[in-house]
This record gives structure tokens, C-alpha cells and sequence, in this order.
């Protein structure tokens, strides 16, 4: 009875919030890229030196992947969600504040470190939807997921281009804010489950996971080199590189904004979800 009243919870706006939520939580991991130069130019060191930031910041997502996401087996996801959110606030706003390179080195670990609120809704959603309508409503976020990721640069590199690059980790900390108050209204909350394992039985439960799942095992390979086929991918480049020589930084992020409009509007064109029987 309780599971069904969970599941009657997860309404259309609260999905949409939700894939909301994630999109704008994973951006912040991609804001770097587009305006490493700039941030070069800020403290005075070379482009070298600023690509620590990038990797610290990847560094740190996989250290959150690690280490905080196991926190959903053992505590309230509602709590954790809100928290992380929080603590992803601070990061953002040691960014902008950040008056060396040390210390805006050390923001792009912790913001790396707080940026795995996708990970801790994705499998919220799941068990909150209904089973006839969990495969819709994880696209929906997964779509939120993926949109945040592509978006991200485009966001960075076209408001760098107007206003000082700070601003990007500004309107970005405004967003958190925004979402923490959204997420802490309108998200179901949930309790600490009872007799579960606790958080270092979790850990140690992964190497027994890999080994003896192999579907996981193939699921992380498949996702690892789709990612870093994403993340490099060669069309990409060439058209980037292509639009940068007209352009600069503004033409590559106009770029890839307009891919993002013409991959909504062909979604929502040719996607038709059948009506639930």
C-alpha cells in the first residue's frame, strides 16, 4: 500500500522537475571546458595548468560515483538529495569567489564531488514510478541527463562571451538555489530504510557485484566507451573546429545549441508514446 502511494506521487510536473533537477546538477561539471582560456588569463597561468581544473573536476564525479551515491542504499534519498544540492551550492560559489588558482582548483574537485544528484534520482525515480511506466518516466530523465551534459558548454561559452566568466558559476549558483527550494517542496520524501546494509557493507559489496554480475560488468563497459566516444567524438570536432574558425567560442556554443533545438524538435516529432492500455 505504501509502495502504491509512493508511485501515485510521481506526477508529470514532478517527473519534469526531476529530469530538470539533473540536467541543470550535471551541467556543472561541464561549465570549465568552453572558458579555460579565460580562467588562464584570470590567474595568470598557462592553459596547461588550467586543464588540471577539468580533470579534478572529473577526478572528483568519479570519487561522489564512489563514494556519496552508495548513501541512497542507507539513508533517506529525499535528504540526500536536498544535502548534495547544498553542498553543490557552496562549491559553485567558492568558484566564483575564488581568488587563486589553488582555491579554484580546489572548487572544481568539490563541485565534481557534489555533482552526482543525477545518480542518487535516477534510481529514486524508479522505485517511485509504477512498473507499467518506469520506462518512460527514467527516459524522461535520462533525457534531462543528457541535455544538461550537451548544454552545458553551450551555456558557459555564450555567456562568457558577454560577461566575465564568473558569471557562468553565478547563474549558476542562482539555479541550485532555485532547485533546492523547488526539490525540497515538491519532492516525495522518504524514509531511512530499516535493516538494510550498512554504508561500508555497500562499499565492500561492489567488487562482489562486478564480479559475479555480468550484465553489470557489460553495462559499465558499454557505457565507458560511449561516454568517451561522446566526450571526443570526431564529428564533433571537425564542426567545432569549423565554426571556431568563423567564429570563436560564440559560433561553436550557437553551434551546438541549435543541435540541441533540432534534437528536441525531432524527438517530440517522431516520438509518440502509446497510450497505457
Amino acid at each position: 500500500m505504501q509502495n502504491k502511494q509512493q508511485q501515485t506521487q510521481l506526477t508529470q510536473p514532478l517527473i519534469l522537475l526531476m529530469a530538470f533537477i539533473t540536467g541543470v546538477a550535471v551541467s556543472n561539471l561541464y561549465y570549465i571546458q568552453p572558458i579555460q582560456s579565460l580562467v588562464a588569463q584570470t590567474f595568470h597561468v598557462n592553459t596547461g595548468a588550467i586543464g588540471t581544473v577539468a580533470m579534478l573536476t572529473q577526478v572528483g564525479y568519479a570519487l561522489g560515483l564512489l563514494l556519496i551515491v552508495p548513501f541512497g542504499d542507507v539513508m533517506s534519498r529525499y535528504h540526500l538529495i536536498i544535502r548534495m544540492l547544498i553542498l553543490s551550492l557552496l562549491s559553485l560559489l567558492v568558484a566564483f569567489l575564488a581568488p587563486n588558482f589553488i582555491l579554484f582548483a580546489l572548487s572544481g574537485l568539490l563541485i565534481g564531488l557534489t555533482s552526482v544528484v543525477p545518480q542518487i534520482i535516477i534510481p529514486y525515480a524508479a522505485v517511485l514510478a509504477a512498473p507499467q511506466k518506469r520506462g518512460a518516466v527514467l527516459g524522461t530523465i535520462l533525457s534531462g541527463l543528457l541535455m544538461g551534459v550537451l548544454l552545458s558548454r553551450s551555456f558557459s561559452g555564450i555567456i562568457s562571451s558577454y560577461v566575465n566568466w564568473r558569471w557562468v558559476y553565478l547563474l549558476a549558483v542562482i539555479a541550485i538555489g532555485c532547485l533546492i527550494i523547488l526539490a525540497a517542496i515538491k519532492l516525495p520524501k522518504d524514509s531511512r530504510p530499516k535493516n538494510g546494509p550498512s554504508y561500508w557493507q555497500t562499499i565492500s559489496s561492489l567488487p562482489g557485484l562486478v564480479r559475479t554480475q555480468p550484465l553489470l560488468r557489460e553495462a559499465a563497459i558499454n557505457g565507458f566507451f560511449m561516454f568517451a566516444y561522446f566526450i571526443g567524438g570526431a564529428s564533433g570536432s571537425f564542426f567545432g573546429a569549423l565554426a571556431w574558425s568563423f567564429g570563436g567560442w560564440a559560433a561553436v556554443c550557437y553551434l551546438a545549441l541549435g543541435c540541441q533545438i533540432a534534437a528536441l524538435l525531432v524527438h517530440f516529432v517522431l516520438y509518440r508514446p502509446k497510450a497505457a492500455r
